[in-house]
């Protein structure tokens, strides 16, 4: 296939896709009725027993090493483009 047709068959895809969302039902979310609810209530006890320093700790190892994996991805993928 050419590049043209392929591109016509993934704009045809992307407008069929976006009709079908665009159909969707809008949804609204009322905060006062979240915040006043009793599952949002425990979830705030939860996490008040949850150690957020060790959390954010975590979170930012995870983040670091995921930012790493990227960073040796992308400078592979430039070393595998060049001629030599």
């Amino acid at each position: 296939m050419t590049a043209l047709v392929r591109i016509a068959i993934f704009a045809l895809i992307f407008v069929i896709v976006i009709g079908f969302i665009a159909m969707l039902p809008t949804v609204t979310i009322n905060k006062n009725a979240v915040v006043t609810s009793s599952a949002y209530q425990w979830i705030r006890a939860g996490l008040w027993f949850l150690p957020t320093g060790a959390v954010a700790a975590i979170f930012v190892v995870q983040l670091a090493l995921w930012s790493f994996r990227v960073l040796v991805a992308i400078i592979k993928s430039i070393w595998d483009m060049l001629p030599f």
